[in-house]
């Protein structure tokens, strides 16, 4: 067995039932001999706390950081609370963050939730990653021993030997070709290239360089005033790449937001975006799943494999010019974009709209930020 595993564990102070079940966590784990750290081990002592967390949380002193995620943990990072309170959780937050930005993924933090915890608890940064249920802190529950096959690398299933290849007859079929290459691609939702569409061929040469970049490009938004053409240039961009059958795309999917309407009294609705979509990609979700359980489901097999999404017309999900101006008001698709600029993916998001996404503007590719999103 490899050494004992190190692990921080982060909560955010709620009753005192809450912390003593922290603290028990952080015992069990002990005595199942994983070497569990708890800012409640070291309460009477003079400790300067956030430097004290930043140490703990580095990859120096912790294999794993847990995150104990409750509707409370949500709150506090998003700002809805009062300056004095959370400011622990919320540094921990940020260092997640930061972490999380820097390394481009996640081999480290585990987010945690008890009993029956909503999944929306979970705080934004680690939303889509691998979490555990726990509802009582033994080997014989199925979360705690997957947190506990995960803090020691355990494997649940051992894989078999791969074999020689089996090599099988050939069968030639345009017929079944196509047929498979259909149902990998689904552009019918998006509008058609005007007939008099014309040049921009610098525009297309930047949507070419984004998907031949695409590790280093997860999203490319094209940001323009109504009628000018950002839809029938989307069009005549797929219209290349399906002549050059997809250019190593696995799927791809479009759907165009702007036939639901802009003015600011029509509410467009996310809902049948993620009911196509998850349909698509073949994944199911309960009836009663939230609208970011949908999301994160989705983010999970946009990621899985090199996709091309397109969003066009995103300006009815946001908010019109103003204090909020170019926010998303959908949580659904906010959470969505940000799982994929976030945690990174091989594939692009091609996005057009006429206001900027006010959630992707720390993703921007700049002088100061020269690898953006």
């Amino acid at each position: 067995m490899a050494d004992k595993s190190r692990v921080f564990i982060i909560y955010s102070h709620g009753t005192p039932e809450h912390n003593d079940r922290v603290l028990l966590l952080a015992q069990t784990l002990r005595q199942d001999g994983v070497i569990a750290e708890v800012d409640q081990f070291h309460s009477a002592r003079i400790v300067n706390w956030p430097d004290w967390c930043r140490q703990q949380m580095s990859h120096k002193h912790s294999d794993f950081v847990i995150c104990v995620c409750t509707a409370e943990h949500q709150r506090q990072p998003d700002g809805n609370e009062s300056p004095e309170q959370g400011r622990g959780a919320h540094w921990e937050i940020m260092l997640m963050q930061s972490e999380l930005y820097a390394r481009k993924g996640n081999s480290r933090f585990i987010p945690v939730l008890f009993d029956d915890e909503p999944e929306s608890s979970i705080v934004e940064v680690l939303r889509g990653w691998t979490f555990c249920r726990l509802d009582r802190f033994d080997l014989a529950a199925a979360g705690y021993q997957l947190l506990y096959r995960i803090l020691t690398g355990q494997a649940h299933v051992e894989p078999v030997s791969v074999g020689d290849l089996v090599v099988l007859p050939q069968e030639r079929s345009t017929t079944v070709t196509a047929a498979v290459t259909t149902d990998l691609v689904d552009i019918t939702h998006l509008p058609d290239a005007t007939p008099d569409f014309l040049g921009r061929t610098a525009e297309l040469a930047t949507l070419d360089e984004a998907w031949t970049d695409a590790e280093a490009t997860d999203a490319l938004v094209l940001v323009a005033p109504g009628g000018t053409g950002k839809s029938s240039l989307v069009r005549r961009w797929l219209e290349g790449m399906k002549r050059e059958r997809w250019k190593g795309a696995a799927r791809v999917f479009g759907w165009s937001f702007y036939s639901q309407g802009t003015a600011e009294d029509r509410q467009a609705s996310e809902e049948p975006f993620f009911a196509a979509a998850l349909a698509f990609f073949g994944v199911t979700v309960a009836a009663t799943a939230s609208i970011w359980d949908k999301a994160a489901a989705l983010a999970r097999a946009v990621r899985a494999q090199r996709t091309l999404l397109i969003l066009d017309g995103l300006e009815p999900l946001q908010y019109p010019p103003g204090p909020m101006a170019g926010e998303l008001k959908a949580p659904g698709v906010q959470a969505l974009l940000k799982a994929l600029v976030q945690n990174g993916q091989p594939g692009l998001c091609v996005i057009t709209t006429r206001e900027a996404v006010g959630e992707l503007a720390g993703h921007v590719r700049s002088t100061d930020h020269p690898h953006g999103s």
